[in-house]
């Protein structure tokens, strides 16, 4: 065995240790600050520019590698860009092309201007005024689409337009980011500008085509090898790549990333990715967040604290005022206008970037990227808090016309696992009943199959707690796990349960073994194949001994009582009890009247036929139709099926009398069933 030198292993330990130190730190601290504003019920993204706020310059100064955190910042922005792309189809995206084209331009010209005129108005020079302006005309694409999203807001119309603002802003940062070196230049050109924004229309659109036409393929193959961990793979494949691509021709990697989104968002595979996706997304988003804080410069900030205040009110009056008119000027209602000047009026992440890149070209003091980076992590914090608020207090009109339809109606709904026999029985009954459901299933043919019959069924792994969100499982009337495999099955009830305690969980299972632990996990009912079969067993026995069909059914709910009975209401048992013993002292028969009997004719009343034989005739099944509840004085005719009841006593004597050729003949008797 080859031994090492202890002082070798320590020095190959400090470069990973080193690295380490900085996110042991951030996951530290953002655990404590985001589970105590959890318990205040504020947005965890508050905690997260704290968290970045106190370790930076400006508070305890211990996070020193900064390099690797804003690495793993990007990749939060890049996943968030893509699941907010799958949740946007193109047909929407195409819906909103007006918006993202009028609006944004609209907003963005207005607000460049804005700053950049009272930039001027305070002494600096032309070209850091326009570069002052066109980096304050962005918002938080991270903060806004993550919040709006977390609070299932994106389709309502203010997050629709919030939506097409941002995406128009992402556009613009690849026009935005031509015009700063110009600018250093002292060579601005509005031709070129356009230019920039033209060429990333083109370049999104050559994306959008070409992974129309090999992702489908791709994902397709993949769903083929049934391996949870190749689709993952497949499914980060996608974003970055695509991401990738995306910054290799000129555009962002957030945008390319949610180029792919819009593109996936088209196939059968949208929700599953999703789910694979979101856990990723949300710890390197708030990493993101962290990275944010960590840039202020408190000295800096001290020494222009008036200048920071005077920045704060124009970022929050003078966007607000402009996100609000822009909104109106697209018809949006008072309360959508309000609610979308509240999401919006903040500096955002490219607008950081935007400053990084004019502090290097020296368009910017360091004095003036501090102010720009301080507004930018108080503005987001402000928004994170006040959006809440500002919801619950003009909350808007979800039945608007700005809304997009919705491809299933996810509430109060019930969410059935598996689309097998089991499966498609559950799903009969509720469309029966008109109850809206959504189906999720793993095997990709039948999804593509059921889709096309307009079944709401979609493709993903139900074990996943994020395709549950997805599927508004807080919001659902119930859920019904109709898999076989019980591990799967115990993950799904328990993620169900927990997202939403109330909600009825109907479960089955093969084995009685798994009944408790299942009601233990969140099940309300569990229906196990094996017990179902032997009472189905004993039931075929009896019936080849000539038992009575009351008496299977009375063994039937005997077994199913004596297993089921902890399950059962105490209120109700003592009701179904009494009932029980009713209908056990009763017995049901059909007796049909044949030709050449003397009962055709014959009234009841003439026949006396309950003082012959104690029973009563309960219905008369006449051709196609029945006679329920018939009087004395119908007349029987030829084919006529009596359907009486009565206790073992009386149907003997049903019996005798239908020996009778005469009268009629016993056609067959029957239980009350289930």
């Amino acid at each position: 065995m080859i031994s090492v030198p202890p002082s070798l292993l320590a020095a190959s330990a400090l470069p990973t240790a080193h690295l380490l130190v900085p996110f042991l730190w951030v996951f530290g601290l953002a655990s404590v600050l985001v589970a105590f504003l959890h318990s205040r019920k504020l947005p965890s993204i508050l905690g997260f520019l704290l968290t970045g706020v106190i370790l930076g310059p400006v508070g305890l100064g211990v996070v020193q590698n900064e390099q690797a955190i804003d690495i793993m910042a990007e990749v939060g922005i890049v996943l968030l860009m893509f699941t907010i792309g799958l949740e946007v189809s193109i047909r929407d995206l195409m819906r909103m092309g007006r918006l993202v084209l009028g609006g944004g331009t609209f907003q963005i010209a207005v607000t460049s201007a804005l700053f950049a005129g009272v930039a001027l108005l305070s002494g600096v020079s032309v070209t850091t005024a326009i570069s002052i302006g066109l980096l304050c005309s962005a918002s938080s694409t991270a903060l806004v689409l993550r919040m709006l999203g977390d609070r299932g807001e994106l389709a309502m119309p203010h997050g629709q337009f919030s939506l097409a603002i941002l995406l128009a802003q992402d556009f613009a940062v690849v026009a935005l980011m031509l015009v700063l070196p110009m600018l250093a230049d002292g060579g601005f050109s509005i031709g070129v500008l356009a230019f920039g924004l033209g060429e990333g229309v083109v370049l999104a659109g050559l994306i959008v085509v070409v992974a129309r036409t090999i992702f489908p393929w791709i994902l397709a193959k993949v769903v083929e090898l049934r391996s949870r961990e190749v689709f993952m793979l497949a499914t980060f494949a996608t974003v970055f790549g695509t991401a990738f691509v995306g910054e290799l021709l000129g555009l962002s990697l957030a945008l390319g990333a949610f180029l792919a989104g819009i593109v996936v968002s088209e196939s059968d595979f949208s929700h599953q990715m999703f789910a694979e996706v979101l856990p990723f997304r949300d710890i390197f988003n708030g990493l993101f967040f962290a990275s944010v804080g960590l840039l202020i410069d408190p000295e800096a900030v001290m020494n222009n604290i008036g200048m920071l205040l005077a920045f704060l009110a124009l970022i929050w009056v003078g966007k607000g005022i402009i996100f609000f008119g822009t909104a109106k000027l697209f018809k949006l209602s008072t309360a959508s206008a309000i609610l979308s000047a509240f999401a919006l009026s903040q500096l955002g992440e490219f607008g950081l970037v935007l400053a990084q890149q004019a502090a290097s070209l020296e368009l910017l003091s360091g004095e003036e990227r501090s102010i720009i980076i301080t507004a930018a992590v108080v503005t987001m914090g402000a928004t994170s808090i006040i959006l809440p608020w500002a919801t619950s207090r003009w909350s808007t009109d979800k039945s608007s016309a700005e809304l997009p339809d919705e491809e299933f109606h996810l509430t109060d709904h019930v969410i059935v696992v598996g689309f097998g026999l089991n499966g498609q029985n559950v799903t009969k009954v509720l469309k029966r009943l008109g109850v809206p459901y959504v189906v999720v299933e793993m095997n990709q043919a039948t999804v593509a199959q059921q889709k096309a019959t307009g079944e709401p069924i979609v493709f993903g792994d139900a074990t996943r707690p994020t395709l549950l969100e997805h599927l508004h499982v807080g919001k659902a009337r119930a859920l019904v796990s109709a898999i076989a495999g019980a591990a799967s099955t115990r993950e799904i009830i328990a993620s169900a349960h927990h997202a939403n305690p109330e909600m009825l969980i109907i479960a089955r299972t093969r084995y009685v073994a798994e009944i408790d632990p299942l009601i233990e996990l969140g099940a309300d009912v569990v229906v196990p194949e094996e017990f179902e079969t032997s009472i189905e067993l004993a039931s075929r026995v009896m019936q080849a001994y000539g038992a009575s069909e009351v008496a299977i059914q009375r063994e039937r709910r005997a077994m199913r009582d004596e297993r089921y009975k902890s399950l059962t209401d105490a209120a109700f048992q003592g009701t179904h009890a009494s009932m029980d013993e009713l209908l056990a002292a009763l017995d049901m028969a059909t007796v049909q009247i044949s030709e050449g009997s003397r009962a055709v004719g014959q009234t009841l009343s003439a026949l006396d036929f309950r003082a012959q034989t104690g029973a009563t005739v309960v219905a008369i099944h006449r051709h196609d139709e029945i006679v329920s509840d018939p009087n004395a004085d119908t007349v029987l005719s030829i084919g006529d099926r009596l359907v009486v009841i009565g206790d073992s006593k009386c149907l003997k004597s049903v019996r005798e009398l239908g020996s009778d050729p005469t009268f009629a003949a016993i056609v067959g008797e029957q239980g009350n069933g289930e």
